[in-house]
């Protein structure tokens, strides 16, 4: 825990520094559109995009953000970003093609915590799956110490279901189109979401994601 502990904290000086550590997203173009059809008209065949069919009651909150850049290594970085909020309440959803780190990556959160690795049936009707995502949440909240750096949290902790609702937390799932179930075409999906939000409607999320285009 405190390896990761240190890398978070080195991340997280990328992220202030402008790169990743997973490889800099270079000569980002954004544009912003209004439907998530829209969308996948720029995205291309890089990766599958997936629209939130349920977002716990919250509406889009201004348009979507399509970012297209370039890694490091000259691959093609493509990412969609969408945030839907009422009043405190928040759900941003963050799609990576390929796993690709892009401009919209939010920065690490040292308080997060896991709470599970769930199995979930996603997919459409006719053809459902299940995928294995990541559950966390940002429960541990301790003081840093005198000289600025956080203690690790004790062996064995996690956070609890009820803490994403308390504290806000984070989904992370990899999706890939029901039509090949294989690459090319898998997409990094985060979810994050505010305190007031709870695990199961983080769930329900994901659960609703549909698949928008070819």
């Amino acid at each position: 825990m405190r390896t990761r502990h240190r890398l978070i904290a080195a991340l997280a000086t990328a992220a202030l520094l402008g790169f990743s550590a997973t490889g800099p997203a270079l000569a980002d173009t954004q544009k912003k559109v209004a439907t998530w059809e829209s969308a996948q008209q720029l995205t291309g065949s890089d990766g599958s995009l997936w629209k939130p069919t349920f977002t716990a009651g919250l509406p889009l909150k201004g348009k979507i953000t399509v970012v297209n850049g370039t890694q490091g290594d000259g691959s093609r970085a493509m990412a969609v970003q969408a945030t839907y909020a009422k009043g405190a309440r928040t759900a941003t959803v963050l799609e990576n093609y390929k796993g690709t780190a892009s401009a919209l990556d939010a920065e690490p959160n040292i308080a997060a915590e896991l709470v599970g690795k769930p199995k979930i049936t996603v997919g459409s009707p006719d053809m459902r799956y299940t995928v294995r995502a990541t559950v966390s949440a940002n429960c541990y909240n301790v003081k840093p110490g005198a000289d600025g750096s956080v203690p690790p949290p004790p062996a064995g902790f996690r956070c609890s279901q009820s803490d994403v609702a308390k504290f806000g937390g984070t989904l992370t799932v990899t999706m890939k189109p029901t039509s090949t179930m294989t690459a090319p075409g898998t997409t990094f999906v985060t979810i994050q979401v505010s305190p007031g939000i709870t695990y199961d409607q983080l769930i329900h999320m994901v659960q609703g994601l549909v698949q928008v285009g070819p």
